[in-house]
């Protein structure tokens, strides 16, 4: 559905994001920059107080109107994301030992052979099969067998590849860059670097420049 905009109710434009204008489309308010400006974040591009203008030849200062301001502010941006994973990953290993536990369910209630025994070692995946009872007629009857099969495993610390790592960053990076330029906005150069640091972690920085649509509209606060 689009959004419903209440254009009764008095606003500003502010800039989401740093960067050069390249072109303004003013809609309703004031504009208090021009093209080939540069604005930092958070800076009102469009304020929402108006001037009433005078009659010809008046003297007297009609004051102000407050404006839902209205407009899309374009300009190129320069845009820095970092994604980091760490060099080891654990790999999980099963070590061959198993336990498993059988319990039969009975009209919806569950009856647990051999006691609520605990699972002797820490790590384990479990595996549930149930067998339903039937007719000779293919009816289902209101028994069913279930067993639970635990696999112990255990981890071991390994390097990870790093040119897969780094496609994987790269990929995450440039999806997240798309989301935060929008629709609307163009990715003019992008570059990418990577390095190992020394706290076990490998970064990949992504470095763009960017064409978008800074523009945001923020209630004006009057006072009411």
């Amino acid at each position: 559905r689009p959004e419903v905009v209440d254009v009764r109710s008095p606003s500003n434009v502010y800039a989401a994001v740093t960067g050069i204008v390249t072109r303004m489309e003013v809609l309703n308010g004031t504009p208090l920059f021009d093209v080939g400006d540069t604005v930092l974040k958070g800076e009102l591009l469009i304020s929402g107080v108006v001037d009433i203008k005078e009659p010809e030849y008046s003297s007297a200062d009609l004051g102000v109107r407050l404006v839902h301001a209205q407009g899309r502010v374009y300009a190129r941006t320069w845009r820095t994301l970092h994604a980091v994973i760490p060099l080891e990953a654990e790999v999980k290993y099963y070590t061959g030992r198993e336990e498993s536990r059988y319990s039969m369910t009975v009209f919806g209630r569950r009856i647990n052979f051999g006691g609520n025994s605990s699972i002797s070692f820490p790590k384990y995946d479990k595996i549930n099969t149930c067998h339903t009872l039937t007719l000779p007629g293919g009816q289902p009857l209101p028994f069913s067998i279930r067993k639970e099969t635990c696999r112990a495993y255990d981890t071991l610390p390994l390097p990870i590849d790093i040119a897969q790592a780094s496609a994987l960053l790269e990929t995450r990076l440039w999806a997240a860059l798309h989301q935060a330029v929008g629709e609307e906005g163009e990715v003019l150069r992008a570059d990418f670097t990577a390095a190992e640091r020394g706290d076990g972690l490998f970064t990949v920085t992504l470095l763009a420049e960017c064409r978008e649509q800074i523009g945001r509209v923020v209630p004006l606060d009057t006072g009411t």
